[in-house]
């Protein structure tokens, strides 16, 4: 049956979203979520930066969990954080997250709405996973190189920060988006690159801001953590089909 989008659909799958989970993923979920906070407090970081983070890791587990909702979380983490970037001066990071991460949300939501499957009461209660084949691969890998190199150059004109590490994590960012987006399984094994690139990256910047952006900082080591969990989970419902 075709979906369509609702005032009901978005408010009912915020939160039917959470429900039915296996012990260890509310685990993962409030011990993820606790961190952030706790982290947060302790080194004092700005309110922006904790709601950032926190929206976005709980995102991100959604994603995991290939979850409609995971993209009206992600409308506030990716607005919040393209504000971050452009104030620790990563430019290449705040184009990409304002011009193209923050409407994708939206165009998101309706793409896995669309691909979803309903039970008897018309809930939603999965999206259809898939897989790149092999030359995809290579096509998507030749290319990526080639746009990384490309931005490098772009972000270095503008004097930003850390142009290499800024770059490579925006293209790759980009990339797990529009694999995310088309629901190929493959997106995890992109946003590990991504997620260990962003943490080099806001170690740099933790260390040149005396201290701040420590809430930033463990956001992405919970999503690398969490980008694991997620290979592993769309991978075994790829073998269980």
């Amino acid at each position: 049956m075709k979906s369509t989008i609702t005032a009901k659909t978005l408010f009912a799958t915020q939160w039917t979203d959470f429900y039915g989970w296996k012990k260890l993923e509310y685990l993962w979920l409030f011990s993820a979520s606790f961190a952030i906070l706790l982290i947060s407090y302790v080194m004092g970081s700005s309110w922006i930066e904790v709601v950032s983070a926190l929206t976005g890791v709980i995102g991100a587990i959604l994603v995991a969990k290939a979850k409609l909702s995971s993209y009206v979380w992600g409308v506030v983490a990716t607005g919040t954080y393209a504000w971050i970037a452009y104030a620790y001066q990563l430019f290449g990071e705040a184009i990409l997250y304002t011009a193209l991460f923050f409407p994708m949300q939206f165009i998101g939501y309706v793409i896995w709405l669309r691909a979803s499957s309903r039970d008897e009461r018309e809930e939603i209660v999965d999206v259809e996973k898939r897989l790149l084949t092999a030359h995809q691969r290579v096509v998507v890998t030749i290319l990526t190189v080639a746009a990384i190199s490309c931005y490098a150059v772009l972000v270095g004109l503008l004097k930003g920060t850390s142009p290499g590490l800024d770059s490579a994590t925006a293209v790759l960012s980009v990339l797990a988006t529009t694999l995310m987006l088309l629901r190929y399984a493959e997106q995890w094994m992109v946003w590990i690159l991504v997620n260990s690139v962003a943490i080099v990256m806001w170690v740099i910047m933790v260390i040149e801001h005396q201290g701040q952006g420590w809430a930033v900082l463990a956001m992405w080591v919970l999503y690398l953590l969490n980008a694991v969990y997620g290979w592993w989970k769309w991978r075994k419902a790829q073998f269980a089909n």
